[in-house]
């Protein structure tokens, strides 16, 4: 683990949408005069800015308002390091929401509809920019969010197919967005496609059932590989840890104990975690280790990009033992 800094630079492709996120203090609900703070939100972007901070070149695609907002945005993911590259949308605004963390739990209300976002075509996509491509990241929010975006990320996959550059895409389920069965039907054609694919247990018994209560985490990795037929599989259950299946062989993390600040945005962390060790040529087990230490650096910290660590806090963590890995 300690040769990260002698390791060439990876670049990654991350396309989707990305927000500016109101955040309420923790504990204090939405409706009452508070002080709140202005943050970005959004799974692609969140996983660019993880693996830009851990020292990958991370390029995130998108399509921004020609807004205050969207200035926003860009200037807060080129602050973490992300080469932004988003087209303007004249009179399509940047999309936002508002979170609030309390006794009810998370509690998200998005003003998305008719965003800048949701209008990503093809054409959004330089060639320049795809040429550049080590690796393609996405989710099934981009597919999602609009017919367009899902037509896009079919194009992209395609593409990715064609140039042979790995493709990972998180299921990400958004019940707010989609529907399971339909989930399905726009998911299942790009999963097969995909040389990683992650998902949480509950989205993946949603969207295709079959998750044993004795078993969560193998059952629902079984179910993903039934569907997929993807070489590699990570399945994420909060904190009752995760699971990776590669080469035929399964290896599980405890999520690493910390206090829970705000869990939005974990899941992209660790995803970014995950694909930055995994162009590290680090082994599945190390991957796993990575992907849960980052997955509890962003839980302990308000807003989805604060608490992503650097390569040094990455692998100070590393080397105290936390997330014990099992096969």
């Amino acid at each position: 683990m300690a040769d990260i800094a002698d390791r060439p630079k990876k670049s990654v492709l991350t396309i989707g949408e990305c927000m500016v996120s109101i955040e309420l203090e923790p504990g204090r609900p939405l409706g009452y005069r508070q002080p709140a703070r202005i943050g970005v939100a959004g799974a692609e972007s969140t996983v660019a800015a993880a693996l830009a901070r851990l020292g990958h070149d991370a390029i995130w695609c998108s399509a921004l308002g020609d807004d205050e907002l969207g200035g926003i945005v860009r200037e807060a993911l080129r602050a973490s390091g992300v080469d932004v590259v988003a087209a303007r949308r004249d009179g399509q605004p940047t999309g936002m929401m508002v979170r609030e963390t309390g006794v009810l739990g998370n509690r998200v209300n998005y003003v998305r509809r008719g965003s800048a976002g949701a209008t990503l075509r093809p054409e959004d996509l330089a060639p320049h920019v795809l040429s550049r491509a080590d690796w393609i990241h996405s989710s099934g929010i981009t597919a999602s969010i609009s017919s367009e975006t899902h037509a896009t990320l079919a194009w992209l996959v395609e593409q990715a197919a064609e140039s042979r550059t790995p493709v990972s895409i998180d299921v990400n389920l958004r019940q707010k967005l989609i529907s399971p069965p339909e989930a399905k039907r726009r998911l299942e054609p790009l999963l097969r496609h995909a040389a990683l694919v992650v998902a949480g247990v509950d989205e993946t018994d949603a969207i295709w059932g079959g998750v044993a209560p004795q078993d969560r985490l193998g059952s629902a990795a079984e179910r993903l590989a039934e569907v997929t037929r993807a070489p590699e599989i990570v399945v994420t259950d909060g904190a009752q840890g995760s699971l990776v299946r590669a080469g035929g062989q399964t290896w599980r993390s405890g999520a690493v104990l910390t206090t829970v600040v705000d869990p939005v945005g974990a899941g992209d962390a660790y995803t970014g975690a995950y694909i930055a060790a995994t162009l590290w040529g680090w082994p599945p087990a190390e991957r796993l280790r990575c992907a849960s230490v980052v997955g509890a650096f962003a839980v302990s910290a308000l807003g989805d990009l604060d608490g992503l660590p650097d390569r040094e806090r990455l692998l100070a963590a590393l080397t105290q033992g936390l997330a014990d890995v099992e096969r």
